[in-house]
């Protein structure tokens, strides 16, 4: 708005002025923020969608407050998170060992409790009544979790609530009497935000201080952090991540320029006048090149039907997509691009930075030991692309693209079929009670079986370790498998177990097995 108003300023039938701008913008931001403070004033159940975000050079806390009670929305007002790894005294209110902890700088999660103090003043600012540590259930309410084998029942004589603990191991019986007279005035907070180490820190520090909070993930980025997390459970799929990301994303490089793209179709044009379907630089892929291409290479007329196809390479011709981390599933699709080309693009590499002459590079398998991170550090440009394509990135990234695809349907489904509170209501009643069905692990699971063999097969053509590949498949798969039904199971607890209450169906709530 500054910015417009300096240019402005000058017109000629009456500009503005910069000064009249900015003080409108400002009353009208406070008039917001006051009808917030009025539509929000002394609620007790809140329920917040926040994220962090960078603004300049500024971390900023941007929240989203919504009542369901009085069935009202409106933005907090954002709050900057200080970047500094050092507490000043008093800065945020911490327990004595947490004092101590930061006072050393010995306090791991500091930006966790960052968070909490942010959060904390936006819920102080919002609805003048409900901090953080307002959250903390009185003595007659909190019960702690059960023990492993313990069973608790609930009973309701003349509206007074008994709660009957059964320890596991003991005939004897504990009753506690709860006085639910006051429940409605109890603070509840239900917390929508990303997976990560920050957020997740923060939620288990609130957690094992039983604090009323309810902290739900977005499903997904759940996702996306389960194909992550999967990735451990087979060596050499991070930096399969790496390399094959280089490769995808060299069409831009360097610094946004592209000048390695117009190295490439320079490369690839030297190639086809320099060198023909007999060449022995082509006689060495045409095999592996042929099934890429999904064409024949038994005689002399089909290899030189595949020979004169190079010039038609997709990641050769046309920039192209880019893997970026943000964009979800970006790696998967510039996969559609980058796999068909592997083997046809590995020969013209190894053909241009050799100089032609075959041995005057060391080949990738030769430097599959060496972390991604160490040979950047060495080589450069299309060098380092072509050491980037070895035998095992293109098993790995064929391994990652395909188990991924249930994933990538169900996201799809997710973004085009959940659009509204209603869709999201009835997508959390299904999911309570069958979960465990769902078409994602079903597909997921479908991968290891004889019906989906065909889908392997080209890996296992050429492989030089068909039982390490089989295993790399299954680890990979299973860990997969664990980690989204693991998510999944979250359906079953409270309390997203009586998303049937929701949907007028307290039957549908209140008979879940949790």
């Amino acid at each position: 708005m500054e910015a417009l108003a300096k240019i402005r300023s000058e017109d000629v039938h009456g500009g503005v002025k910069v000064g009249t701008v900015l003080f409108w913008a400002r009353k009208f931001m406070s008039m917001y923020h006051k009808r917030c403070q009025l539509s929000f004033l002394q609620e007790n159940r809140v329920v917040i969608a926040t994220d962090a975000s960078t603004h300049g050079c500024r971390d900023v806390l941007v929240s989203l407050f919504f009542s369901p009670m009085s069935n009202v929305a409106g933005c907090a007002v954002s709050q900057s998170v200080g970047l500094s790894k050092v507490l000043a005294p008093n800065e945020i209110p911490l327990c004595q060992e947490a004092e101590v902890r930061a006072a050393k700088r010995e306090e791991e999660r500091l930006s966790s409790y960052k968070l909490l103090q942010a959060l904390s003043h936006q819920l102080l600012l919002q609805t003048q009544l409900l901090t953080l540590m307002s959250l903390e259930p009185s003595p007659q309410l909190g019960l702690l979790p059960l023990k492993p084998g313990d069973s608790r029942e609930v009973s309701n004589e003349n509206g007074q609530v008994t709660v009957t603990i059964r320890r596991a191991g003991s005939e004897f019986e504990e009753g506690v009497r709860c006085d639910l007279t006051h429940v409605r005035n109890v603070p509840i907070v239900t917390c929508l935000m990303d997976q990560g180490p920050t957020g997740l820190a923060a939620a288990s520090f609130m957690r094992h201080h039983n604090y009323l909070i309810h902290f739900a993930w977005d499903k997904i980025h759940r996702l996306i952090r389960d194909l992550k997390l999967s990735e451990s459970s087979v060596p050499g799929l991070s930096q399969t991540m790496l390399m094959s990301s280089y490769v995808m994303g060299i069409n831009y490089k360097p610094f946004g320029r592209g000048a390695f793209f117009e190295e490439k179709k320079e490369a690839l044009s030297a190639f086809m006048n320099t060198t023909s379907a007999e060449s022995p630089i082509f006689q060495k892929y045409v095999s592996r090149i042929a099934k890429d291409f999904n064409m024949d290479c038994g005689t002399a007329a089909e290899q030189n039907a595949i020979w004169e196809s190079l010039v038609e390479m997709a990641t050769w011709t046309r920039k192209g997509g880019f893997p970026k981390a943000s964009r979800w599933f970006s790696w998967h699709e510039c996969c559609e691009d980058f796999l068909p080309d592997f083997w046809a693009s590995r020969m013209v590499l190894e053909w241009y930075v050799g100089g032609g002459e075959e041995g005057s590079m060391p080949t990738p398998e030769s430097m599959s030991n060496v972390t991604f991170q160490k040979i950047r550090g060495d080589l450069g440009g299309l060098k380092l692309a072509y050491q980037c394509l070895s035998s095992d990135v293109f098993e790995n990234s064929w391994l990652l693209y395909l188990s991924a695809q249930p994933s990538w349907t169900w996201y799809s489904h997710q973004t085009s079929s959940v659009k509204s509170p209603s869709d999201a209501v009835s997508y959390s009643v299904q999911m309570a009670s069958h979960w465990a069905s769902d078409s994602h692990l079903q597909d997921t699971a479908a991968l290891l079986g004889s019906s989906n063999a065909h889908s392997w097969e080209a890996l296992f053509e050429y492989t030089s370790d068909a039982s390490g590949l089989a295993n790399n498949i299954l680890q990979y798969l299973v860990r997969l498998l664990g980690q989204r039904a693991s998510s999944f199971a979250k359906h079953s607890c409270p309390p997203e177990c009586f998303a049937g209450v929701l949907a007028g169906d307290e039957s549908l709530g209140l008979s879940s097995d949790a």
